[in-house]
């Protein structure tokens, strides 16, 4: 069965914002593991330059830098959801943190079992 244009365009939608969703729940895990993982327990360290000085000015303000950043990033995908560049930048966007939450559930694994 062969989906209408209207109907595809529903569907990628749909997609795009279940995985810029997920992109922001990623990304609230990754602050509170960088900061626990980096801050408190001096376990890691945190070789982004930025984050590096946003997390010395405190935990809160990390968080919130952080959220803001990645929150302005979804939305301008989202925003022009309609454009290539967009839907790959989402997939992209997506796969990265995948990837991170993986190296991070590796990581806890490995030091913690």
């Amino acid at each position: 069965m062969k989906l209408s244009r209207e109907q595809q365009n529903t569907n990628v939608e749909y997609l795009m914002k279940l995985m810029l969703g997920m992109i922001l729940v990623m990304n609230a895990i990754d602050a509170v593991l960088s900061i626990w993982f980096i801050q408190h327990t001096a376990i890691l360290d945190e070789l982004n330059p930025v984050a590096k000085y946003m997390m010395s000015i405190g935990d809160i303000p990390f968080v919130i830098l952080k959220t803001f950043i990645v929150g302005i990033a979804v939305y301008m995908l989202w925003k022009y959801r309609h454009t290539a560049i967009s839907k790959l930048g989402t997939c992209i966007c997506f796969v990265s943190y995948s990837a991170i939450m993986w190296l991070f559930f590796l990581f806890i694994l490995n030091v913690f079992c």
